[in-house]
């Protein structure tokens, strides 16, 4: 199903009646997700609060994190709309009422994920973040790919980093379990001729580029997870 504010309602209610199918929430935070890239979290608090039926209402805001919480009335069950963002790399997740029961931090791997990121973000040189421990490493790599194809694409990864990263993140991708991404990035890699920068890629290549951005899109990892998954034992 394509989204668009005036049928998202009805997808809502669906959840909320545990009557959805099995991509119908995972489609949805990616549409969700689209407008808060493209036009940012007050993009997404219109849609939600348009929706009569479901009565969204702000009940979380983080200043200091960009981390929000909007939650439906109780009439079928709350649903909520977590959503997060920080500088280039964004969040949307959607649970039920009987998902949630560790309360309004759904999901605590995200702020553990991008509080990484964070301190290690404004690295370039090679040399520096290979002497990083395991879990900086690999939270350099995977959070640096993830805001670069958020922001702009596959295409805008290769051609900023110039593919200098791009055996490493996959490696990474592969430890942490995110196999359908690595395999996406792999795709990518090949794209390459011999003697071709990834200017020239992005610029001859720009379609099977963007086929490859509708797949991460598709595949989906939650990659923030996956890392926190392997390195996080708090979690």
């Amino acid at each position: 199903m394509a989204y668009n504010e005036k049928n998202v309602a009805s997808v809502f209610e669906c959840i909320a009646k545990g009557d959805e199918g099995p991509d119908t929430r995972t489609d949805l935070e990616l549409y969700l997700l689209d407008e808060l890239v493209a036009n940012g979290t007050d993009a997404v608090a219109k849609i939600l609060l348009k929706i009569p039926t479901m009565g969204f209402a702000l009940v979380e805001s983080d200043a200091s994190s960009s981390n929000s919480r909007y939650q439906s009335s109780d009439e079928y069950g709350p649903i909520a709309v977590d959503v997060y963002e920080l500088d280039d790399l964004t969040s949307i997740n959607i649970s039920r009422a009987q998902d949630d029961v560790g309360g309004a931090k759904q999901h605590p791997w995200h702020e553990w994920f991008y509080s990484v990121w964070m301190s290690v973000q404004m690295l370039s040189d090679k040399s520096e973040i290979e002497r990083l421990g395991d879990t900086e490493r690999t939270t350099f790599y995977i959070a640096l790919l993830e805001a670069q194809v958020m922001n702009g694409g596959l295409g805008q990864y290769l051609t900023n980093t110039d593919g200098q990263f791009i055996d490493e993140t996959i490696d990474c991708l592969k430890a942490v379990g995110a196999l359908g991404t690595a395999e996406l990035v792999e795709s990518a890699k090949r794209l390459r001729e011999k003697g071709q920068t990834y200017d020239e890629i992005w610029e001859t290549k720009s379609e099977q580029l963007e086929r490859l951005d509708e797949r991460f899109l598709a595949i989906a990892d939650d990659l923030g997870k996956l890392v926190a998954d392997k390195y996080c034992e708090q979690l």
